[in-house]
């Protein structure tokens, strides 16, 4: 995590209380890390496809979280409101560590910075305990809302391929070949689906001494080398009629682009200090 911490210190503009608040946050989740792992190893142990597949109308386990509140609860979709042996998984950071910065537009940034951080360390973490051997689709909801990120493919509920609504519990296969670093997990936390229109993103992966930027911009994705070369994917508006959705292939698009690459030996580094 101290990588994302160097990364918004190289930012000039941000104020030493916003990094004195980063750091806080990224200390105390160090602090926690190795019980916590220790907990989703019991997690793993009791909630896999060999326990679960003869239960019915299981669609997957969440570790839920109410709205700008970053304590846990293991769930079971359809099955279990609340898990009591687990009873409050991971306990959120106390808000009296950190400092008012006193600025609207920093207070925005925190907030995105902190819910990214969260996510990307809880999957981190279950990536680290081989979560994958669960078999199973897991995820992170926020209460109240349709804000699920899953942790077999690390991605957004729009963007995941293995988002829980089935008809049964099938076993699942593991999705990146490798294990991600802290790093490429934040930056897939900071793929969020946009509803309204299509955001601007840019994404840097390397491999070997081969650099490639991928960008989304509305109607296109460009793909860019080391060379100053560039390709680019166009997408019209007219060549999407319902149920289709421009807005929405173009952003899964854009995903499936970038995991293809990391399936096949890039790493993103668009947050690499």
């Amino acid at each position: 995590m101290k990588n994302i911490l160097e990364f918004y210190r190289k930012n000039k503009s941000l104020s030493k209380s916003f990094l004195y608040n980063l750091e806080q946050l990224i200390n105390y989740y160090d602090s926690i890390t190795d019980e916590i792992r220790q907990k989703l190893l019991l997690v793993k142990k009791k909630y896999n496809y060999n326990n679960l597949k003869n239960i019915q109308h299981i669609q997957c386990l969440e570790f839920f979280r109410d709205i700008c509140d970053y304590n846990v609860v293991i769930t079971l979709v359809d099955v279990l409101d609340r898990d009591e042996e687990f009873g409050t998984i991971i306990k959120a950071c106390d808000y009296g560590v950190f400092i008012d910065t006193g600025n609207d537009m920093e207070e925005n940034l925190w907030y995105e910075v902190y819910k990214n951080i969260f996510y990307a360390w809880l999957a981190y973490n279950w990536q680290m305990i081989g979560g994958h051997e669960t078999q199973i689709s897991v995820g992170i909801r926020e209460n109240n809302s349709s804000s699920f990120f899953s942790l077999n493919d690390f991605a957004w509920e729009d963007f995941s391929k293995f988002y829980c609504w089935k008809d049964k519990l099938i076993p699942e296969k593991r999705f990146f070949n490798r294990n991600l670093e802290f790093y490429e997990m934040y930056s897939r936390a900071d793929l969020s689906y946009s509803f309204i229109s299509v955001p601007t993103y840019k994404r840097t992966l390397k491999k070997a001494d081969k650099q490639t930027i991928i960008t989304l911009q509305p109607n296109e994705i460009i793909i860019s080398n080391d060379n100053f070369e560039s390709e680019k994917i166009i997408f019209n508006e007219k060549d999407y009629k319902p149920p289709l959705d421009l807005e929405k292939t173009i952003q899964i698009s854009y995903i499936d682009i970038i995991n293809e690459l990391m399936n096949n030996g890039w790493i993103d580094i668009t947050y690499w200090k």
